[in-house]
């Protein structure tokens, strides 16, 4: 392999050269020489040997100055000794840890032991007593459920482990006490006559899967579900009236612990807040904007606009939208403003070139398919956590070398990838550990398509991941192209370093700058979706998941509707990361649209099905502005305005409203809490600093005051007339084995055992002791030692036939 592989491309063109130097006559020679055959000979045959000599040399530099490396299996010792970790929090009250001693004990008997205890009992910092513990080729066996509740996340420990070439194997102790615990996810604040979703979420440690609980659901004292379920979680749904409401979800099933079988969850209703629609043509909007908010309708943008959260301007002539200046000065100031397109606007109106679109996150134009215009690099992480690892073969005493199941997800999906992008596009491949190198050049996929499939199925590979040189090497092979350049970085975004990822953000937004588009696919259900989806976005991209790399037909495929016209159009979520997105799912089909090209720095979320863009956002000043840019034959929105679709609409508005309290001269928020844990409270008042038994106010802003309060009593409580929940600590939530440790154990070349399987224990931390890991050697030194002898040699042999032919 060869890190710098573009110095290959110019062996050929010095070849030329150096013919063209070495024949070509650039002195005339007199004419009695030409005349003298023997004398002519032997200058052919040195000019002859010169050629060839030199010709070696400088092939091999050129080899040299490209870098090769090889890659070559080590063995390194590791330290002949077991950490043992016990975890003792209350979680794990539920396991019979009365086989600790014993093993330890029978352990010592054979090998070094040292134990450490987590006893922090209401808190489960697993994921930090486990980093604390790891050490150079050291070998750890865990005794844990895995219920992280603060600290370090468990799905950052494989990859610190198989960058310092550790090992972590997992103890599955046995379940004394079965014990199920209750929670609920929902809106803590929402606007009165809509439908609000709760998910009821059930957490169990039971001897049979699944084990079938009683679950009783109560909004406001009125029971709306009382069933016996399997599932992990249950939805109900409710629409409310003003004031402060209770969710409280039961499980009567009798357990373990009886202090996880109820949880509260309180929705505030607030105030609706105050929109403003904009338009001259009627549009059954208005009667879903009734529903949800305070609306009030306008022909035209009034001069003051202090009093509303949001704009929509429902298609608008650009010469009907007077006061531009106040609308700008309203954004700036942090409220939002949603266009939405029809007959009467955009590419029908006067948009372009206009005051407004330097508002717009979009430029009015015919819709321009690039589509095979574009310069591609995939990034492809090949690193300990999902390259190469080292299982422990039963019997064998042995740890066996294989490659990782997410290596060949990744390698798959980077083919997929391929599959997905017009042959036109020019495209080129990396591979990166901590370090980076060429799989392939950037090319004419036409040309390349198939090298590049072979080369990165044979991809192998581990060690540390640094995310910041996969992006920097995927630069480099795109930086000297003109025109669009893209990043497509394929990884599970699994890292213990906070340096990689401040590094891998700071260099997206970087490249951003310089005008590369980074898009990014996560691998794995452990991918850290959080971090990549900012990686995306800072990257002036987008984040897929691994099942959705069909989207990336739309960015660079092959350009669809350009033959046929269209009358149908099916709406397609590009990005299902937004607030705007999430989670949701689209049925509409459109029969028209603007013409309209998204901005640089503006996220398009919703497209249609022919790639023109449908939805598209951005921040201007500290405000946010949306385009909609579809509608119906009828210049109406169509099935926008129909459940599920209309809930488009709605989050998108919710969106550019953001917090529907920041106008309100007096509020007090207080998030429902945990008991015996400190909790926020924040009031906003233009009068004198608020008072409450206990409660010591800190002013952080001209109008707002925060305070600590640590509650004591569960269920519900109440601080300065506001009610909230108490439920019981975080740590009795997630109950049972964490799937995450199995999966660490794996990554590391770790085993999972039952308390008695003492000597499986043995052999894999023997075994482990001795590790082989895989090291890139680079090979330069030798090509520059042999181009040294070819010029010694040429040099020798030039002076001996210049004295062998002397008189």
């Amino acid at each position: 392999m060869f890190e710098n592989v573009v110095w290959l491309y110019a062996i050929p063109l010095m070849w030329i050269l150096l013919a063209l130097i070495t024949f070509l006559r650039f002195v005339k020679i007199p004419s009695h020489i030409l005349q003298e055959k023997d004398v002519m000979k032997r200058r052919r045959t040195k000019r002859l040997m010169v050629f060839i000599f030199r010709g070696l040399a400088l092939t091999l530099i050129l080899i040299a100055l490209a870098q090769p490396t090889i890659e070559q299996e080590r063995t390194i010792p590791g330290d002949p000794t077991i950490t043992l970790l016990v975890d003792h929090s209350a979680s794990m009250d539920l396991y019979d840890n009365s086989f600790i001693e014993p093993l330890t004990e029978k352990l010592r008997e054979t090998i070094p032991v040292e134990l450490k205890e987590l006893n922090t009992k209401e808190e489960s910092p697993v994921g930090d007593f486990i980093l604390n513990n790891l050490k150079p080729n050291s070998n750890l066996l865990i005794i844990s459920d895995g219920r992280v509740t603060s600290g370090a996340k468990l799905d950052t420990l494989s990859q610190v482990a198989v960058s310092i070439n550790s090992t972590i194997s997992v103890i599955e102790p046995p379940l004394l006490q079965e014990d199920v615990a209750v929670s609920i996810t929902g809106p803590a604040k929402t606007v009165a006559d809509i439908e609000n979703t709760y998910n009821i979420h059930i957490s169990r440690a039971t001897h049979e899967a699944y084990k079938p609980v009683e679950l009783r659901v109560l909004i406001d004292g009125e029971e709306v579900f009382h069933e016996t379920t399997k599932e992990e979680v249950i939805q109900v749904s409710k629409t409310f009236s003003k004031g402060v409401h209770n969710i409280i979800a039961e499980v009567s099933n009798p357990d373990f612990n009886t202090l996880n079988n109820r949880f509260i969850l309180t929705t505030r209703v607030i105030k609706q807040p105050k929109v403003l629609l904009v338009t001259q043509v009627p549009t059954q909007l208005k009667e879903l904007l009734d529903q949800l908010y305070d609306v009030d309708e306008s022909g035209s943008i009034p001069a003051d606009l202090s009093a509303y959260y949001a704009v929509i301007i429902y298609d608008m002539p650009a010469e009907a939208l007077t006061n531009l200046e106040a609308l700008q000065d309203f954004v700036v100031e942090g409220n939002g403003v949603f266009f939405i397109g029809g007959y009467h606007s955009f590419d029908r109106s006067s948009y372009k070139n206009s005051p407004l679109e330097t508002m717009l996150p979009v430029t009015v134009g015919s819709y321009e398919k690039k589509r095979g215009d574009a310069t591609i690099a995939l990034a492809i992480d090949i690193s300990g956590s999902s390259g190469v690892k080292y299982i422990y073969v039963p019997g064998s005493g042995k740890l066996e070398r294989v490659e990782s199941n997410a290596l060949s997800i990744q390698k798959a999906l980077a083919i997929d990838v391929l599959r997905n992008i017009n042959e036109g596009n020019r495209v080129g491949a990396v591979a990166f550990t901590d370090s980076a190198y060429v799989v392939a050049p950037v090319e004419p996929l036409s040309k390349n398509k198939d090298e590049l499939i072979d080369k990165i199925s044979r991809l192998i590979g581990e060690g540390q991941t640094d995310f910041a040189v996969g992006l920097g090497g995927a630069y480099e092979l795109v930086k000297g192209f003109n025109g669009e350049k893209n990043i497509i970085m394929i990884t599970d975004g699994k890292t213990g370093s906070l340096a990689i990822k401040q590094n891998t953000l700071a260099l997206a937004r970087t490249l951003a700058d310089l005008g590369v588009n980074i898009y990014v696919i996560g691998v794995g259900e452990g991918s850290d979706v959080e971090f990549l989806s900012e990686v995306a976005q800072l990257g002036n991209g987008l984040y897929f998941a691994a099942d959705q790399t069909n989207k990336l037909n739309i960015l660079f495929g092959e350009p669809e509707g350009e033959e046929v016209e269209q009358t149908i159009f099916d709406l397609f979520i590009l990005n299902q990361f937004h607030f705007i997105t999430q989670g949701l799912q689209l049925d509409a089909t459109m029969t028209a649209f603007n013409q309209v090209n998204a901005k640089k720095s503006a996220q398009v979320l919703v497209t249609l099905s022919t790639g023109e863009p449908a939805l598209t956002v951005w921040r201007y000043g500290l405000g946010r502005v949306g385009a909609l840019t579809v509608f119906s034959g009828e210049n109406n929105l169509g099935d926008l305005l129909r459940d599920p679709n209309s809930r488009l609409l709605t989050r998108a508005i919710n969106w550019h409203i953001g917090d529907p309290e920041r106008k309100e001269e007096y509020f007090i928020d207080i998030p429902d809490a945990r008991i015996n844990t400190p909790t926020l409270i924040t009031v906003k008042t233009k009068d004198k600093i608020p008072q409450a038994t206990g409660l010591s106010f800190e002013k952080i802003d001209e109008t707002t005051y925060v305070a600590q309060y640590t509650p004591t009593v569960l269920g519900i409580d109440e601080v300065l007339g506001v009610q909230f929940a108490v439920n019981y600590p975080k740590e009795y939530e997630q109950v049972g084995l964490s799937p995450l440790l199995k999966e660490i154990a794996r990554d590391t070349g770790g085993g999972i055992f039952a308390p008695d399987q003492v000597q499986e224990m043995l052999e894999v931390s023997t075994s482990a002791q001795n590790r082989i890991t895989l090291s890139t050697t680079p090979l330069t030194w030798p090509f520059i030692l042999g181009a040294l002898i070819l010029i010694f040699c040429e040099i020798t042999i030039r002076r001996i036939l210049d004295n062998w032919v002397k008189p």
